[in-house]
Order: C-alpha cells, then structure tokens, then sequence
C-alpha cells in the first residue's frame, strides 16, 4: 500500500492546477495541506500508534477545508488516504512496548476518572455510568464479553485498529465505557469529571484465548477484574488501551455507589457526598 505522503503528493500534483491554481512544488502548498503533510511525515518517521492518530485526525480536519474536495478525483484518493491511515501496519510498527502508567490499583481498590456532559445528580442519583442499550445488546448477541471480544479482535487484527475502534468510534453499539487512570481524564474538557472506585480488583494480561482468529499481533492489553474470580465470572472487565492518555475502556458498569467524588469544571467545584 503506498505511504500517505506518496498518495498525497500524487494527489497535488494532479488537481493543483485546477483547484489551488498553481504548480504543488514542496515549499508551496496550502497551509493546511502542508500542515497535513508534516502530520503524515511524522507518522511515517515512526510509525507508533500515536503519530498515526495525529494523522488519522489532521486528515480528517483538512478533508473538510481543503479546496480539492469538490475535485471529482477527491473521493477516491480520500478513501485510498483514509486506509492508508486507518491501521498501523504490523510489519513496520515492531513489538509494542509496554509504557509505564500511574498505578490503578492501590491495596485492591481501582481509582478511575470518566468525563461526562450529563448533570452529576443524574449519574450519582440514578445510573451511573453504563453501556449505551445497542451496547448491551451486542454483547448479548455475541454471547458476552468474550464472545464480544473474539469478534471485535478478529475483525481489527491488530492493536492500533482495535484501540482506534475503541477511542475514535462514536457508533452506541460499542460495548465499551470510555475512562482514564488519569485525573485530568485525559484533558476532558467538557462539564464534569467523575472520580469512581472499584474494590477487590486484580489485574493480568488479557488471555490469547479471548482474542480472535483473524487477530495478527503478538501485544496483549492489561486487563482489570474482579480479584478471586475468573474472568468469567467477574462483574469488572477493563482493557488498558496502553496509549499516552492512560484510557481503560470498561464493558461492564460503574454502579453509582462507586463515584466517589465529582469535578465541575464550568464551575471550578468539587462536589461530594
């Protein structure tokens, strides 16, 4: 598959003319498209899953700016460019290295933080947080949460592909519940950060049997649960992404009782109860 530079500059030199008016020579590119340029270049200087998601996510802001967008040929490069940037290939990316991130779990209790938009009343009071209905009804369709997993793995093949499905998907039928070991939640920048405690957690490495077939990468996520229990059985399943922003994904619920505290952030209060 070519490179996102090579696809790129293809494109330029093709439609300039027609859209930009003038001959794409390096030096003399739209801001936005250089900007983009420098984005892909990193990626391809590194190729880690962060750097592709910088990229992933500058094509997805210039695609709706650029002056070649109407251009007949930008649908197609568009698409080319948008699997070119969608999947960190394996062959170029290495062994992933484990990061080292603030410990989860102290004496057995697992502190974590969820952004949120909705009045914390509401999450306290009725909810707290949990998976959205079509969530719930995939992982019933697939048998649970293994039976989930097997299917998402086997699809993605590969850790940037799932974490990028994890992170970057908005689709409601995503059995997971976005969190962070991190409080400043990642840099949540919306209406409130809810700080939650689980007890009696263990954590381990997520078993090659909970992974499926078509899953072609030798990296294994840290996986939360309930400690003296199988995962099975566990009524805590959470998946550290192991990414910059320390996200754990949950796919099963954060009961009211364990928010222990909330951060306002339009109003710079901590609420507690």
């Amino acid at each position: 598959m070519p490179k996102a530079t090579e696809l790129l500059d293809a494109h330029c030199k093709t439609v300039a003319v027609r859209t930009c008016k003038k001959q794409v020579v390096f030096g003399q590119r739209e801001p936005a498209c250089t900007t983009f340029r420098k984005e892909c270049e990193k990626y391809e200087s590194s190729y880690v899953e962060q750097t592709r998601l910088a990229a992933y996510r500058a094509f997805q802001e210039w695609s709706k700016t650029v002056k070649c967008s109407r251009d007949p040929s930008f649908r197609p490069f568009q698409v080319n460019l948008e699997k070119t940037l969608s999947v960190l290939p394996p062959k170029v990316a290495g062994p992933r290295v484990r990061k080292p991130h603030p410990p989860a779990i102290h004496n057995g209790v697992y502190t974590g933080y969820r952004g949120e938009d909705d009045p914390w009343a509401g999450i306290i009071e009725e909810r707290g947080h949990d998976l959205w209905p079509d969530g719930k009804a995939a992982l019933t369709r697939h048998g649970g949460i293994e039976g989930w997993l097997k299917h998402i793995t086997g699809e993605k093949k590969n850790c940037a592909s799932f974490i990028e499905y994890c992170v970057g998907s908005r689709d409601h039928s995503r059995p997971t519940i976005s969190t962070t070991i991190n409080n400043s939640c990642g840099g949540y920048d919306g209406g409130y950060i809810y700080k939650f405690e689980l007890d009696n957690v263990d954590q381990m490495l997520m078993p090659q049997q909970w992974l499926g077939k078509g899953w072609n990468d030798n990296f294994q996520f840290v996986i939360y649960y309930e400690r003296g229990k199988s995962l099975r059985d566990s009524s805590i399943i959470g998946i550290n992404l192991d990414v910059a922003t320390t996200e754990v994904v949950f796919l099963t619920k954060i009961k009211p009782e364990n928010i222990v505290e909330c951060y306002d952030r339009r109003n710079n209060k901590m609420i507690r109860w």
